[in-house]
């Protein structure tokens, strides 16, 4: 059954990353309206932890949901500003605009910010001062277990080969072998 979970892996892989990349295609619509935006780190691989936004114009990449401050998701570090957000799902664009060398916030906030939430509200924007949007070029995706940022199947390959076929064969390493038939491969 490893080899059957491996080659899912693979699936999944590029999918999600192409569903980075193409974030506004139509069939990325298709898919986000069916299944919504559930992470799929099933395999073994943190697919969703690995893949870090560059910001371009801010279009692509989800102010609260993505991670690109630091390699985290914002909604991890501001949890009280996240729940009072009602606009939970927005880009960068759609939060932030940048005004005379500084944020200018688009907020929708279901109720006044006050106390401790005030202090984490100085604490996000003291996190965005260092960040800027370009106009001048697209939003793009960073892949941090490839050593060039890129996404390569070869790679992925290797890292669930380690965590899920390493693990059933009792240690040893699962090889391809190209005389036998694809499908024997596949459930061998």
């Amino acid at each position: 059954m490893g080899c059957m979970e491996t080659w899912m892996g693979f699936d999944i892989g590029k999918w999600w990353w192409r569903f980075k990349k193409d974030g506004g295609g139509l069939w990325v619509r298709v898919i986000k309206s069916i299944h919504g935006m559930e992470e799929i780190d099933g395999v073994g691989i943190e697919f969703t932890s690995s893949c870090v936004g560059e910001v371009g114009e801010g279009r692509d990449i989800r102010f609260w949901v993505d991670r690109w401050v630091d390699n985290r998701r914002l909604y991890d570090r501001f949890p009280r500003l996240f729940h009072l957000d009602s606009r939970k799902e927005g880009s960068i664009m759609d939060k932030l605009k940048w005004v005379n060398n500084g944020w200018v916030g688009a907020w929708d906030w279901s109720r006044n910010i006050s106390g401790r939430v005030c202090r984490e509200y100085d604490d996000l924007i003291e996190a965005l001062r260092n960040v800027a949007i370009s106009n001048s070029c697209k939003d793009r995706w960073r892949w941090t277990l490839g050593e060039d940022g890129d996404f390569k199947v070869k790679i992925l390959a290797s890292l669930i080969e380690e965590k899920i076929l390493q693990v059933e064969n009792g240690g040893h390493d699962t090889h391809w072998n190209n005389l036998v038939p694809k499908k024997v491969n596949v459930f061998v």
